[in-house]
């Protein structure tokens, strides 16, 4: 695994999470995106977003369901849940929607640290989904907040 610095999440810290080995970086409109490079077929990949907010986390985890049915017509909500981060409270959704032939998998976080809210989303094809689940996971949850002057994580 290789050690990269995501998204600047203010001005004394990054975002920053372990990657897997040969696994691409690059900026999107809507985050930063991790994905393994592939030459065929939808790219397994990590989002990681972050919005200043202080809205609850049953706020958040409500707009970021709303947000995933809107945006994918035919979703299959698989799982919800609360669950720990080491950057504060998450709330978790695990969906899936059809795409062409297909259908995506989804694992969508939400973390809330009291002024931000730190978007996670992770998705695949479900051919692929029990293969690479644990590198996916893997990702999302080394997600953390380095100090930029420090070099510290928390």
């Amino acid at each position: 695994m290789a050690d990269a610095a995501l998204v600047p999440a203010s001005e004394w810290h990054v975002i920053a999470a372990d990657l897997p080995d040969g696994w691409v970086v690059t900026e999107a409109t809507f985050g930063t995106v991790f994905e393994r490079p592939t030459t065929n077929g939808f790219r397994p990949n990590v989002v990681v977003a972050q919005e200043s907010t202080t809205v609850s986390l049953i706020e958040a985890s409500s707009g970021m369901m709303a947000a995933a049915i809107a945006a994918h017509p035919g979703t299959r909500v698989l799982e919800v849940r609360r669950q720990e981060h080491a950057l504060g409270p998450s709330a978790r959704l695990l969906f899936g929607y059809p795409l062409g032939e297909d259908w995506i998998i989804v694992d969508q976080r939400v973390i809330t640290t009291g002024d931000t809210a730190v978007h996670l989303t992770a998705s695949a094809s479900v051919l692929e989904w029990t293969a690479v689940e644990p590198l996916l996971s893997g990702v999302m949850d080394s997600v953390r907040l380095v100090d930029v002057q420090e070099g510290t994580s928390r």
